[in-house]
């Protein structure tokens, strides 16, 4: 019976790190968006540095999105 309840904990807390991968992805592809093509920053910050932390944003959410996936395929398995 303990057994049962260590692979539910498990896999609670799989699912919460899952809902915190996804969380966070929308938040680096949000700021990349915010960044890139927004005007909220285009006051306060020069063009090129918006466009590098864009990219920045922009190139680690992807990174993100492929460790989420592999991360699913994974545990899928």
């Amino acid at each position: 019976m303990e057994n049962g309840n260590h692979r539910t904990a498990r896999s609670r807390g799989a699912l919460m790190m899952y809902i915190f991968g996804i969380f966070m992805l929308v938040f680096y592809l949000g700021m990349a968006y915010m960044f890139l093509f927004s005007r909220v920053l285009a006051e306060r910050m020069s063009p090129t540095v918006r466009y590098v932390m864009g990219g920045v944003f922009l190139l680690y959410g992807v990174y993100r999105l492929y460790r989420q996936v592999k991360a699913t395929d994974r545990d899928n398995e």
